[in-house]
């Protein structure tokens, strides 16, 4: 899959970072549970939402949206029922909207105005690496039991290998949907770059990996350049 993108900058916002303080291995942040309501009723309505989560034994999150950490499994369980009610392609599609809106939450609340600003006058390459180093620092928040791994340069490969990956095999496809637009908009957004990406299911280590490769184009600030 290949896509470009260029997301906002004027609008971002920041917002403390979370404490640090320990999260148990398996958890990961509300957004891939919240950005994925507003995908599948954006696409296909308010009961066919309904039906997905009531399928994944997932109700309560709609009745009362996660504002905690919530367990790695329910994120499976979600994209396991994408994937059996919609179709592997659609439920794809679904999975890359929710991604493009949790790198536009993180880009308005998690990396502050002035950084995004220092971030896209660097050097592509350069800028890349800082920011990576800090998606690093914070990966526990979406990894969950997984790891999080950089091969620096140009194009940029960003891997996650097992954590929600794991779960079922059938929600591999969407997850990695995800995760892959998640880093797409963050990347594109935080840099104010052009980039091309792709991404593919692997194994690493014995567990299910994704690779996320990103060819870092032209600068979108008027007046800059890679």
């Amino acid at each position: 899959m290949t896509r470009q993108a260029t997301l906002p900058m004027d609008t971002a916002r920041g917002v403390p970072h979370p404490s640090g303080e320990a999260t148990p291995s398996g958890h990961i942040g509300p957004n891939a549970i919240i950005q994925a309501v507003a995908a599948i009723r954006m696409r296909h309505g308010v009961q066919t939402c309904e039906q997905v989560f009531d399928a994944a034994g997932l109700a309560h999150h709609l009745a009362s949206a996660p504002q905690a950490m919530v367990d790695e499994a329910d994120v499976v369980r979600l994209h396991a029922a994408l994937a059996s009610l919609l179709g592997p392609a659609e439920a794809a599609a679904v999975a890359q909207d929710a991604g493009e809106r949790t790198a536009v939450y993180l880009l308005h609340n998690r990396i502050p105005r002035l950084a995004q600003r220092v971030l896209s006058r660097l050097p592509a390459v350069i800028g890349a690496a800082v920011l990576c180093r800090a998606v690093s620092r914070h990966a526990w928040t979406f990894v969950g039991s997984g790891r999080f791994g950089v091969q620096r340069g140009d194009p940029l490969v960003l891997t996650i290998i097992g954590g929600p990956l794991n779960g079922a095999r059938e929600a591999r496809p969407t997850l990695a949907a995800y995760y892959a637009a998640t880093l797409h908009g963050v990347m594109a957004g935080a840099l104010a770059r052009r980039v091309t990406s792709t991404f593919s299911l692997s194994i690493e280590d014995g567990k299910p990996a994704c690779e996320t490769r990103l060819s870092l184009g032209a600068s979108t600030r008027s007046g800059l350049r890679r």
